[in-house]
């Protein structure tokens, strides 16, 4: 155990050595632990308290060798309507799937963390008392994922859902929240959007099974590198109540003739690009806009190789260079278009550097961003002929930029491949783009942190 008194002064059991420090960050109101030179037996739950009574919920360190396993589930928040089908993920690194066990588990508010399944290699799978086969796993070995399916979701559904390997080794966790038919939820549009500075930003939060007039709303604004921040408190005598550092620039209303919640920036700077999303009731929120503020210009976009040719089991690197926005405060978007297809959103590399892959786009295609020449960059490894098509980055839901035409062509001394151009010639380049929707995240492959 480890205190830290108001005074400053640290004391801490014997176990715990100088790698433990504590401090205090007034400016979020928070207590932070910091361990440093990480060892494989920091590996436990870290709980805060204050007061001998009042208990923070715990967090879970995992700390692995470079060889461990290690498991990212995805999505980290799925909300589904009564009746309907989750689908919940968790993808695996360092270790074959087909060769490893899984289990499920879920944890409730207020509750031990249960047992829902265990799924083994020989895809036999065994339910724990009170789960029924509405609760169904699968594998999906192309992207060395596990995935667990549950049916005709009921709100005792509602909990947090960890897979877990070899015992010990566990996911982050994915939150299922189970709606009825008739529960209030709140909707963000647009989900990305570019303001020049100086501009005024409206962002606009809609409200179903509900009125606005009769509910106190929060905006909250997540950044980079930053504990996500409340801006104000709009209740329903129409009284807001702005956090430490927001300005009466932030300006909230209700527009009720579409049952709106309405946050009005003005005169935007940079420093106010991030994520914002409307909350209510401590436990519905809305999707998120991701709200980027460009210079005196417009946001640009330049691929400025037009012809990418990679021979089949290299490396392809697509640069996207953006003008009047650092690339550091811009979600962006990879499309690629093929003959004979509709475009295909490939992924999507957000702000807060967690890349969302759309199903058919393995891990061999990676997000990066280089802010000393503020570009994109879109990595392809071990190409193939069926990845053969013209590329376009997108930022704020509406500036793309040319597209590069990637050709894959066949190894040296290899017979030739029909497949690897053919009808590459009537590849078109789009003329519009239609903005990637939030709300298909809960029907992505995976989320990688990077």
């Amino acid at each position: 155990m480890l205190a830290h008194y108001p005074n400053g002064d640290i004391s801490r059991s014997r176990e715990f050595s100088e790698r433990f420090q504590l401090s205090r960050n007034v400016s979020t109101n928070s207590y932070i632990l910091t361990i440093r030179e990480l060892q494989l037996r920091d590996t436990n739950t870290y709980i805060c308290e204050i007061w001998g009574t009042v208990f923070g919920k715990g967090t879970q360190l995992n700390v692995t060798s470079a060889n461990v396993p290690v498991l990212f589930q995805s999505p980290n928040l799925e909300r589904v309507t009564e009746g309907h089908t989750a689908r919940l993920q968790c993808t695996m690194r360092n270790a074959a799937m087909k060769n490893t066990d899984v289990q499920w588990y879920q944890e409730q508010p207020g509750k031990n963390m249960e047992w829902v399944l265990t799924h083994d290699v020989r895809n036999i799978t065994q339910w724990s008392p009170g789960f029924t086969e509405r609760f169904q796993p699968s594998r999906d070995s192309s992207n060395e994922t596990f995935i667990l399916t549950i049916t005709n979701v009921q709100p005792s559904d509602t909990a947090v859902y960890y897979c877990k390997v070899w015992s010990d080794i566990s996911g982050n966790g994915s939150q299922l929240t189970v709606t009825g038919a008739n529960d209030p939820i709140l909707l963000q549009s647009p989900s990305v959007k570019c303001v020049t500075k100086g501009h005024t930003a409206q962002l606009q939060c809609t409200m179903k099974n509900a009125t606005v007039k009769d509910t106190e709303v929060h905006w909250y604004l997540e950044q980079p590198g930053n504990n996500t921040k409340l801006v104000l408190t709009h209740d329903t005598r129409n009284i807001t109540q702005r956090s430490s550092g927001f300005t009466e620039r932030f300006q909230s209303s209700r527009d009720t003739n579409s049952n709106s919640f309405i946050l009005t920036i003005t005169n935007m700077q940079p420093s106010d690009s991030g994520n914002y999303f409307c909350e209510m009731w401590g436990d519905i929120s809305g999707n998120g806009i991701q709200l980027t503020v460009t210079g005196s210009n417009p946001a640009v976009l330049l691929q400025s190789q037009s012809l990418e040719s990679v021979t089949k089991g290299q490396t392809a690197r697509l640069q996207c260079t953006m003008r009047n926005a650092a690339v550091t405060q811009t979600e962006v978007s990879w499309v690629r278009e093929q003959a004979g297809n509709s475009m295909d959103w490939a992924l999507i590399h957000d702000v807060m550097n967690m890349t969302h892959r759309i199903l058919g786009f393995p891990e061999r295609f990676q997000s990066s961003r280089d802010s000393s020449s503020n570009s994109f960059i879109l990595t392809i490894t071990n190409v193939q002929p069926n990845d053969t098509g013209v590329y376009h980055c997108e930022v704020c839901g509406n500036i793309s930029g040319t597209g590069i035409q990637l050709c894959v062509t066949a190894q040296s001394g290899a017979a030739d491949d029909p497949d690897t151009t053919a009808g590459y010639e009537n590849v078109r380049t789009p003329q519009t783009l239609q903005p990637m929707d939030r709300s298909i995240y809960s029907n992505l492959k995976e989320t990688d942190k990077k």
